[in-house]
């Protein structure tokens, strides 16, 4: 049974940003740029009310450029 998510939050390091989910939508992507060095990681899946639902079960995480 799908739940019903509306928007994906991420805090990684400083960037900390909310974006929508589109109905039937298997991902969501966000594009940021770190700094080097260790750094925590965050995720929520929240419901059209802003309520969490749950985190992120996978996150995939792509280095790109040099």
């Amino acid at each position: 049974e799908a739940l019903p998510i509306d928007r994906a939050r991420i805090r990684i390091g400083d960037y900390d940003h909310t974006s929508k989910a589109e109905p039937g939508a298997e991902t969501v992507s966000f594009r940021t740029v770190l700094t080097p060095g260790p750094v925590e990681l965050q995720t929520w899946f929240m419901d059209a009310e802003g309520r969490e639902i749950v985190g992120a079960y996978y996150v995939r995480v792509n280095r790109e450029g040099p």
